[in-house]
């Protein structure tokens, strides 16, 4: 007989784990994003399926999905087997998610031309140069 030990999470471990308040986690239980969540008396008390879904729901909130939206994910967990609409909101999710990458990819590119600048005139003013021009940078690619 194979014994298996279920690791269990308090409600305070979860919040420090993933940077959440308490209020998060039970605002998020309330709405059914943490189904199934059981006590002990009057502590909630955790399973890895709960951490499992928190780092979906993590992952989906940092890249900019709803809550309405993360719901509607997770209506499919729940017995709801309607798959095209699964699939239009990853789809627009991944579509969006691209967007965002690529303006930050704009965005780290800018942010490194802007430090080689500064380093190139911290350089020049310690070697008595003139200060480069920062039309000199806008072609650069880093």
């Amino acid at each position: 007989m194979e014994v298996r030990i279920i690791a269990t999470f308090t409600i305070r471990t979860l919040a420090d784990q993933f940077d959440l308040e308490l209020s998060t986690l039970r605002y998020y239980e309330e709405i059914g994003l943490l189904p199934n969540v059981t006590h002990c008396g009057n502590r909630r008390v955790y399973d890895e399926s709960h951490v499992e879904r928190l780092r979906a729901i993590e992952c989906f909130k940092t890249t900019g999905m709803t809550i309405k939206e993360i719901q509607q994910f997770f209506k499919y967990d729940q017995g709801e087997l309607e798959l095209d609409p699964i699939i239009a909101l990853l789809a627009r999710h991944v579509e969006s998610t691209e967007q965002q990458v690529a303006s930050l990819i704009q965005n780290l590119e800018n942010i490194k031309r802007k430090l080689a600048f500064y380093q190139a005139i911290k350089t020049a003013r310690e070697q008595q140069q003139p200060d480069p021009l920062w039309s000199d940078y806008l072609q650069r690619h880093f």
